[in-house]
């Protein structure tokens, strides 16, 4: 069995060089449970890679898979297809970061060190408790929460489910270019009748305001409000941050109808990925 690390990188090189800093520094040490076994990194260009290409990180083998002129939904999908088909994941995890993340050391180490104590089958995981995705329910026996959303950040998945979302769906044609998250999830949730399994504290962090899914104009920026920072100085600077870009004022929200078109579009591609015999209700 092999467990990888798959990160999206988009033209952020200091962002991305930043993570490896961060998931060198969690792996340096290596007299805990070698979950990982890997570090695959899919890249819309050059530029989205630092200066120097590190091969290793500690033990962790790092590959570099191009993935050019691609949305964050493409790029799941080619992730999905490629270890699809690669035999050694076959029975293993997928844990998604973007290249705009940062992880808390000590709380990473110790979720890994103990996966085994709270793994259930068919189950996905998310290390990072997310503001915007509500809390459902919280599991006492495992000190987890239960979300109905999410996104992939974070996201640990079997590879199990994988194969079923691609063996039972037409997403291997349709390939989206938006909303590939939310319908794999949605799948998920439906196909399984189980929910998403979410630390209390955040192990991620997410850093970056501007990409495809964030912008300065938007009132819903993606962050943790449960992440323990490290070091002081990370905390003020990005603290400061949300708190400026998420302040609320009597202004009118004009967000609404973009949020409108992009329900209507993702009730299209989910038409398309499902097919009609798999539409749940």
């Amino acid at each position: 069995m092999s467990n990888k690390i798959v990160i999206f990188s988009h033209n952020r090189p200091t962002y991305l060089e930043l993570l490896l800093k961060n998931l060198y520094e969690i792996f340096e040490n290596e007299n805990y449970s070698k979950f990982f076994s890997s570090i695959d990194i899919f890249y819309s260009n050059n530029l989205s890679l630092p200066y120097i290409k590190k091969k290793k990180i500690s033990y962790l083998e790092v590959n570099y898979i191009i993935s050019p002129n691609t949305t964050s939904s493409q790029k799941i999908n080619q992730s999905f297809m490629r270890f699809y088909n690669d035999e050694k994941v076959q029975d293993g995890f997928l844990l998604y970061l973007d290249d705009d993340c940062l992880l808390n050391k000590r709380i990473f180490i110790e979720f890994f060190r103990n996966f085994d104590q709270i793994s259930k089958k068919n189950t996905i995981y998310s290390i990072y408790n997310s503001f915007s995705h509500k809390i459902f329910k919280f599991n006492k026996k495992i000190n987890l929460y239960e979300k109905k959303t999410a996104g992939m950040l974070g996201i640990l998945v079997p590879m199990n489910i994988i194969k079923d979302y691609i063996n039972l769906t037409n997403i291997s044609k349709v390939n989206p270019n938006n909303c590939a998250d939310s319908i794999f999830l949605e799948f998920y949730l439906k196909y399984y009748d189980n929910l998403i399994l979410t630390n209390t504290i955040s192990i991620i962090q997410h850093i970056g305001f501007i990409g495809e899914n964030n912008r300065l104009t938007k009132k819903d920026i993606e962050f943790s409000s449960s992440y323990i920072y490290e070091f002081m100085d990370n905390e003020k600077y990005i603290e400061l941050l949300i708190n400026l870009i998420t302040q609320k004022n009597n202004e009118i929200n004009l967000n609404i109808f973009s949020r409108i078109i992009n329900s209507l579009k993702y009730k299209f591609i989910k038409i398309r990925v499902f097919g009609r015999r798999l539409i749940f209700k």
